[in-house]
């Protein structure tokens, strides 16, 4: 499988199966999703966020090292979806003319 195709379905089942919903996601505005991410491609506990379970770091750094960057890079696909959210909210819709 393709390395787009195996991220696709990394991040659905991060989604689906381990519940790390847009809503979910969107309670790290503190840049946990990166730092993590980073973590794991790091193998570094230190950098860890202290708000998420250890259990996943470890969970995920176990990963032979393909599958720890899949993990790694759907980990910043969460991210960067999390910052477009914020940024649309932020952004005022244009309010029609009134005639």
């Amino acid at each position: 499988m393709d390395a787009i195709t195996t991220l696709a379905l990394e991040r659905r089942e991060q989604q689906e199966k381990h519940g790390f919903t847009n809503e979910h996601d969107d309670r790290y505005t503190a840049g946990e999703l990166e730092r993590a991410a980073l973590s794991v491609l790091s193998e570094d506990p230190t950098v860890w966020p202290k708000s998420m379970q250890i259990q996943l770091f470890l969970t995920a750094s176990e990963k032979k090292t393909r599958d720890r960057l899949v993990t790694v890079a759907a980990m910043l696909v969460a991210e960067i979806e999390r910052i477009d959210r914020a940024l649309a909210k932020a952004v005022p819709t244009e309010q029609p003319a009134q005639a």
